[in-house]
Formats: C-alpha cells, structure tokens, sequence
C-alpha cells in the first residue's frame, strides 16, 4: 500500500512541469545537454556543477569534490538581445526607434547575463538622448552596481594573480597561452598557477584552440583598477594624458613595466628621444590609434632609445621613423608591425636573443639601408625573396638558428651571415651586383664559391669543423679564413689552374686563422707557410720555424744583413710562440723592425692558443739607399720561442700589382687587427662599417 502511494505521489509531481524557469532566454538548449549528464535511471543520488559567466566559481565545485560540471556559454546575438530587452522594455525585442541602440548596449555588455541585466534596469523608461549619454559613458567606464559585482571575483585573489588579471586584460586577451606564458615567464607572476586560478574564478577562459578569453566588461573592471592605484604605484601606464607627460618630459620611473597608449584625442604629442629607456623594467609596449583623427599626431626622434627589458613592442603608425635601435632588447619576442614604417632607413636589432622571426611586413621597408641582427641567436624566419630596393649592409653573424641563406636584396653591397649547415651559396646570390664584402660563417662542408658575382672583392670565410677549402673567383682581392679549431684540408686539385678560379692562398690579401688547428694535413701546412701573399697573416699550429726562413734565432730577436740594391724589400717573418698559461681571449704581438735609425712597429692579436703555434705575415722595407743591418725584435705576454725571416730575393720578378702596398690602390686602415673581422658584424653606424671592410693585420707606427 505504501508503494503504491509513493509511486502515485511521485508521477503526479512529474506530470506538473516547474514555472520557476518561467521567462529564462535558451534555457531549452542547456536542459537538454544537463539532461545528458545526468543518469536518470540511477537510484542513487547524483551531484551536477554548473559553472559559467554567471555560474559558480568551479573553484568552489572542486572544493566540495564535484567533477560532474556542465559550463553554461554566453548567449547567442540573438539571446542577448531578447535578455536585454526583458529587463529594459518588458518585452522580447525593442520598441520601434530603439533598436540600433539596444543592440549597441548588449554589444557593449558582451552578451554577459550580468551586464545585460544590471545595464538594462538602469535604462528603463529613459529617453534616447540619455541612451546615449549612457553608452558613451560605457565605453570608458562600467556602471557602479556592474562593476561592484565583477570586482568580487578580483579582489580575492593573491596579489600575483591580480597582477596577471591586469597584464591580460591591457596586453594579452585574445593570445594564445603559451605565448603569454612565455611572455610572463620571468615576471615572477607564477603564470600556470595564476591561469588555472582566473579560469577557477570565471575571470578567464581558455578557448579549445588554446586562446585567453577575457569578457570586455572584465577588461572595463581591470582599467578602472589601474585608474584608481596611486600613480607612484602604478606598473602600467594606460591613462593617454599621463603618458604624455611620461613622453615628453621623461618622467616615468622604473616601477614602471607596461604602457598601453591610445593616441586618439591627445593632440600633437612629441616623444623625448630617452623618455623609454629611462624606464629601465619597461617590458610591454602598445601605441595605437583607436580614433583616427588628423589632429592627433605623435612626433618621433628619429633615434629614439628603448629600453633592454623590452619583449613585446607594438607600435602604429611609425611612418615618420628613420631609425630604430632595439639592440640590447634580448626579452624582445616578436617586432612591431612596420608595414607603414616606410621611411626607415636603419634598423638594428643586435642581441635580441629571443626574436624569433622577421614579419613579413619587411617587405614595405623600401627605403631600409642598414639592416643589423647580430647575435639574434633565436632567429629561425626570415621572408623569402623580399629584394628591398635601398637595403646596402645586411649583418645576421651569429643567428645560431638560421638554416637559409636569404634572398633578401640583389641592391646589398656588405653582407654578413651565419648559417648552422651550409653546403654551397646559392646561385641566386650572382644577381648581387653591388656586394662587394661578403662575410659567412658555417657549421656545414662548404664546397665552392664559384656562383659569387664579379663585384664581390672582399670574403672573409668562417668555419667549423671539418673543411675542405674551396675555390674562389680570382677577381678577388682579399680572402680571409678563420677555421679555428677545425680540421682542414685542401682540395684534391690543390690549387691545379681552372678557369677563373683560384685556390685562396694565391689572393693578395690574405688572413689564415688555423688556430688550434691540430689536425691540418701536410698539404695544407705546405701551403699555408710557402704563401707568397702581399698583405695579411697566417696563424698554425707548429713546433719550430720552417726552414725555408733562413735567418733564424732562439727567443725574441733576429738580425739580418740584407744583400739587395732594390728600393723595396720583403720580408717574410715567421715566429714560434707558446700559450705561457694565456688565460684572455687575445694576446698582442709586437713586431719592432729598426732599419737605418728608423723604428717601425706592428701590433697584432693572437686568438688563445692551446699549444705552440707559428705566426706569419709580410713586412716591407722602403729605402732609397741599401741598409747593412736590419732587427725585428718581438715581444708579447706569450713565450717567443724562435723568431726566423726569409728574404724574397725574386721579388722583382713578380706581379708588381700584387705586392703593392697596401694593396690595388685602396687606402690602408692602420688602425685595425685581425679581430677587427669579427667587429665587422657588429657594425651599426653607416660610417663605422665604411671603416670596417679595409680591415689591415695590424697598428703600425714609425719612430
């Protein structure tokens, strides 16, 4: 009998349908998915969390063990406007001449439940004059009674996290977490935990593609929050007014780590050249227009500084700007769209250790010069084919990562490139019919040269590892090799006569670095120490001077007696050093020849050595009368062990062009080293890289 009672009880309360749901906009739709998660022929008792924008903090659910959750989304275009219209008209759609702004105000809202409602009571019976008063006002700030009600879910959490609510909601919402992630890395935020935390709140979202969604009333909420810190204690400028100031008269401070910066009805703002980089933690930059008005002008130095912290810099328009120096900036991530920076002409970007590719808005840069991304070890991208008409230096030594050899422009007169395996040059690189000075480093086998163009007179070529040593056209005037460490050998041809090339040891501008260099093969160590060349050195590993110099002495000091009647004699010096616990990455050698009263003096740099190794290169001697005694004296930090020089006596019969000194007719730079070859990257200014291609083995004073 009870049973009976019970089960009748039980289906007339199923039979009569609940109307507390009564008037609620898509509840349909999500009954429909919550009665899927639900087992309803189960006896037992289940549990089902409901979380969303306007749900339970799944914080909450997760505390009481609740991992049966249903996440409710925001409503449709379409709902939203029946939501807001509920409350502000009592009816399902607008009344007639309210339509375009009721669905401005629930585009404002963000088709959030919330929003929708508090906004729409506070605009019933209003006229629509005062709509748009109203609306106006919610583009800059959010109601008292919204606003009170999102702050709830903020001011709970850890500091941390709120200062990780703040970064997302002015820099990062719509961003993929990974690269905020990366981006916040090191701002002592604890990223993975703070994300986990604002999603718990409701106060995030992660998309199923990975992307940080914040609610624009969330981000309204996190602006207000700025707003109203202290401005000593403010961590991000986003107040137009107050960054002006902070621009023009430099006056911001290194509390500061970001600057959100709307440009729009500012008037005509001018940037202090220093006014960044006096804001040492500056790491977040954004420049844009949200309002185009012809009145609003932001005048740029054209050498304005940035600051070394700086990662992520986002900057529009820049179509004033001719020179742009982020050297320095490791942090920074990613560049600036420059596609209306169409004036610049110089850009460096040296040590930036964590960019990673170069945007295809390169390619609007048609006025760029000078191009430097030294040390850029990250860098993986480059665009294809971009051929920027006015681009003159391009610099990527040292971009570890690189894998191409770019055609960025056939107009590029000095080029310099690392590339980690690098078997040939490709042939395109014959279109470049200004490059004059080309410098390449590589891990890989490379083979031959023999695709550069007839303009090209200086290669400075380094490698690692095991090399064999190509050909090269003979129309250049000038090779330098550095295979530090590397084990190499010539050719099998050896130097045998092909049309148009030529072995490098035959240029008559020559510098050899075979530093610790212990496995060179004797075809290699021969012609390295018989090579007649008129300007330059060489540096091997070796035990005791050759005997092809024939005037030779233990220690620092050789005198010779030369026999010749000629104006001009060469000599061929060679000496014997050892590393005497050499503990800097370079040590001088001083070369001192007195000839006839008169001292001349040569300074070169010796790269660390491992072992005893022999150092050559020319001297010459103009005279207009035969001198009977002639000193070289040397002395350095390392051990000289043997010092010998060789007289070429059948100089007159050799190619007077080759030998003349200092070489074809250029002026002689005596103000460089062998090392100055590795400063050539780091060239920034126009004129120091002018200065850096005649680069002469040594300093040479007279007394």
């Amino acid at each position: 009998m009870i049973e009976k009672i019970s089960l009748n009880v039980s289906d007339n309360l199923n039979a009569t349908p609940s109307r507390d749901f009564d008037g609620m906009v898509g509840l349909e739709g999500h009954l429909g998915k919550i009665q899927c998660l639900l087992i309803l022929e189960n006896d037992e008792p289940m549990t089902l969390g409901i979380s969303g924008p306007a749900g339970i903090d799944q914080e909450l659910l997760e505390r009481y063990g609740i991992t049966n959750t249903y996440h409710v989304g925001f409503p449709s275009n379409g709902e939203a406007l029946e939501i807001f219209c509920r409350y502000v008209f009592r009816r399902n759609s607008p009344k007639y001449g309210f339509e375009k702004l009721a669905i401005r105000v629930a585009e404002l809202c963000g088709n959030l439940p919330l929003g929708l409602r508090v906004v729409g009571s506070s605009l019933g019976g209003k006229s629509g004059d005062e709509w748009e008063v109203i609306i106006h006002r919610l583009e800059t700030s959010l109601d008292e009674d919204l606003e009170r009600v999102l702050r709830v879910g903020y001011e709970t959490l850890h500091e941390k996290d709120q200062a990780l609510f703040l970064h997302i909601a002015i820099f990062f919402n719509n961003k993929d977490q990974d690269y905020v992630k990366s981006m916040l890395h090191d701002c002592n935020l604890n990223v993975e935990h703070g994300l986990r935390n604002l999603v718990n709140r409701s106060l995030i979202d992660i998309s199923t593609n990975g992307e940080i969604v914040m609610h624009s009333l969330l981000q309204q909420m996190a602006r207000q929050v700025i707003q109203r810190q202290e401005p000593w204690k403010r961590h991000i400028l986003i107040d137009p007014h107050e960054i002006c100031d902070v621009l023009e008269y430099e006056t911001g401070t290194r509390t500061v780590c970001g600057i959100y910066f709307d440009t729009s009805e500012t008037g005509e703002v001018f940037v202090s050249k220093g006014a960044l980089k006096r804001m040492r933690n500056l790491q977040f930059l954004t420049v844009h227009k949200r309002k185009h008005c012809e009145k609003d002008i932001v005048c740029i130095p054209q050498d304005l500084e940035f600051p070394p912290r700086l990662k992520l810099l986002h900057w529009e328009p820049l179509t004033n700007l001719k020179k742009m120096d982020l050297a320095m900036s490791c942090h920074l991530k990613e560049l600036p769209d420059l596609s209306n920076a169409t004036n610049l002409e110089r850009l460096n970007l040296n040590d930036c250790q964590s960019l990673v590719e170069i945007p295809s808005s390169f390619s609007n840069l048609h006025k760029l010069k000078a191009l430097s991304m030294f040390a850029c070890t990250k860098l993986e991208v480059i665009p294809a084919y971009m051929n920027l008409a006015s681009l003159e230096s391009v610099d990527m030594t040292a971009c570890q990562r690189l894998r191409n050899f770019p055609d960025i422009s056939r107009n590029v007169s000095k080029f310099s490139i690392s590339v980690e395996e690098l078997d040939q040059v490709p042939e395109s690189i014959r279109l470049w019919s200004r490059l004059r000075v080309l410098t390449i480093t590589s891990k890989g086998k490379l083979k031959s040269l023999t695709h550069l163009p007839q303009s090209v007179k200086h290669l400075h070529l380094s490698c690692i590892g095991e090399q064999r040593i190509p050909y090269f056209k003979k129309s250049l005037q000038r090779v330098e090799l550095y295979l530090n460490s590397c084990r190499s050998s010539l050719l099998r041809e050896d130097c045998e006569p092909k049309e148009g090339l030529t072995c490098p040891y035959d240029t008559p501008y020559t510098q050899l670095d075979y530093t610790n260099c212990f496995k060179l093969d004797r075809e290699a160590r021969t012609a390295i120490i018989t090579e007649h060349f008129a300007q330059g050195w060489a540096c091997l590993p070796g035990g005791e001077v050759p005997v092809e110099f024939d005037h030779r002495a233990k220690g620092n000091r050789v005198t010779i007696h030369p026999m010749s009647n000629m104006p001009l004699t060469i000599f061929k010096v060679c000496v014997l050093i050892s590393p005497n616990q050499q503990t800097r990455e370079s040590e001088q050698l001083v070369c001192s020849r007195i000839s006839k009263g008169i001292e001349e003096i040569s300074v070169y740099a010796i790269p660390r050595i491992q072992r005893k190794h022999l150092f050559l290169f020319p001297s010459y001697l103009l005279q207009e009368s035969t001198s009977r005694e002639v000193v070289f004296t040397f002395s350095s930090e390392l051990e000289i062990v043997e010092c010998g020089v060789q007289i070429w006596k059948d100089e007159s019969e050799r190619n007077q062009s080759a030998y003349s000194k200092p070489g074809n007719g250029e002026e002689e730079d005596v103000s460089n080293n062998q090392q100055d070859t590795y400063n050539i990257s780091k060239a920034w200014d126009e004129e120091e890289a002018e200065e850096n291609v005649n680069l002469n083995p040594a300093k040479r004073t007279k007394r």
